[in-house]
């Protein structure tokens, strides 16, 4: 959650509200990744079995989506939130 990089980093963009908003971001992602999970499982057990070529893409785009949007909301208040 620190955006590691090969060139120096910006202190413009790259603030210690950025980096506490993208931490929180990240773990809201990585929460919205296991709930999608244990959703495709339960689909899976129940539904219809999936294999991993239709639930990779689904768990990623779930887990992406909500830590990007995420930061989004987060940057756009101008605050950090647990």
């Amino acid at each position: 959650t620190t955006a590691f990089r090969f060139t120096p980093r910006n202190p413009a963009l790259d603030d210690e509200l950025t980096r506490a908003n993208r931490a929180s971001a990240a773990l809201f992602g990585f929460w919205a990744l296991i709930f999608a999970s244990l959703a495709l499982f339960a689909i899976a057990l129940f539904v219809e079995p999936l294999s991993l070529i239709v639930a990779v893409p689904i768990l990623l785009a779930c887990g992406g989506a909500a830590s990007a949007l995420r930061f989004v909301y987060l940057e756009g208040r101008g605050a950090a939130h647990e």
